[in-house]
């Protein structure tokens, strides 16, 4: 009672000093966003799997980016866990499928991309000309009222007089050989199932088209859910500071959609997870919106000085316990006061 702790909601581990203690997290609070921040090798990945079977149980709906493909186990049960073993239902996804044979192709649709679209998802920022060559191309387009594809643009776009068109031609085809557009895409609202993790496998997928994925997934799946047209979920963004690092430390496609749900997503029921080993180099926009916060052990100064800026309740004291925690030994805040807890053992495979 002294701590504010609750006896319900996801059971993540045990009091550090006292293991008859559990601690729970409130599940709701997962929509107001989490972190779980920790140099390598301090657990946390294995936290942010226990996590996702805990809100999994719960039924909620999960999307997971994951640069290295390993949150697949989670589909298989914890041969070292002999009290609590479980597998999950995951469905698996990757722009990749030759490296990543047993996910299903990742396509967005090619269809009528608008402006801002294509030049938000081309890498340079374009000139006044190709800006002007590409709206007279959609223009055209747009009159005909049929649907156009990616190649329909690239014609359209060969037809101007302009030489602007040049390296407007070749960044298009570029996004068509990204091989993430199709006149034949995925649902999306298949990607979001009560109680299921879809996992979205980056694993050897260039840097290009991950940021295109992280891109095209927030944007379309932030708008459906707006329109109520799919259920809460969370969206857990593994290595973060690639999907929305500090100014200074990049740009990427993704930056701008992630802050503005990380601003706005709660009103909506949609949470996001960040998850990274360098703490300094994700938005501290982002990174101060997380109610919820994990950490294990971090000793980078910078990275420390991140973390105590963007969270309420982290003094010296507190500082200097986070650089010698021990590994799968983790601080919790969101109660009144933060609490050590020793992370309770996975039910599927890490």
């Amino acid at each position: 009672e002294t701590l504010g702790l609750d006896d319900k909601g996801l059971n993540i581990g045990n009091l550090e000093t006292n293991p008859d203690i559990d601690i729970h997290v409130d599940p709701e609070d997962f929509y107001k966003h989490f972190a779980v921040l920790a140099q390598t090798g301090a657990g946390k990945s294995y936290l942010t799997g226990v996590l996702i079977e805990e809100l999994l149980e719960d039924d909620f709906p999960i999307v997971i980016l994951d640069p290295h493909g390993e949150y697949s186990s989670l589909q298989y049960p914890n041969p070292e866990n002999e009290e609590e073993q479980r597998s999950y239902d995951i469905k698996e996804y990757s722009p990749n499928t030759e490296i990543n044979p047993e996910a299903l192709p990742l396509r967005f649709s090619s269809l009528n991309l608008s402006k801002k679209e294509i030049m938000t998802l081309i890498p340079d920022s374009l000139t006044n000309s190709q800006m002007g060559v590409l709206y007279n191309a959609l223009k055209r387009l747009k009159d005909k009222d049929e649907g156009y594809g990616l190649l329909d643009i690239e014609d359209a776009v060969s037809q101007e007089d302009s030489t602007a068109k040049w390296n407007l031609l070749n960044y298009l085809e570029q996004l068509e050989e990204s091989g993430l557009f199709s006149k034949d895409p995925i649902d999306l609202k298949d990607l979001v199932e009560p109680g299921r993790a879809t996992i979205i496998n980056l694993r050897a997928v260039e840097p290009e088209a991950t940021e295109m994925t992280a891109y095209m997934l927030a944007k379309k799946l932030f708008e459906l859910r707006k329109k109520n047209k799919i259920p809460p979920f969370m969206m857990v963004m593994e290595e973060a500071h690639n999907f929305v690092p500090e100014k200074g430390f990049g740009q990427t496609l993704s930056n701008d959609i992630m802050r503005k749900i990380a601003s706005e997503g709660r009103k909506f029921g949609l949470g996001i997870g960040v998850i990274s080993q360098r703490p300094a180099r994700i938005d501290k926009n982002v990174l101060s919106q997380c109610n919820n916060q994990f950490i294990l052990r971090v000793t980078n100064p910078n990275d420390l000085k991140a973390i105590s800026k963007s969270f309420e309740g982290i003094n010296s004291e507190v500082e200097s316990m986070i650089k010698s925690l021990p590994p799968g030994v983790c601080f919790a805040l969101g109660n009144e006061y933060p609490v050590m807890t020793a992370v309770r053992t996975r039910k599927s495979k890490h």
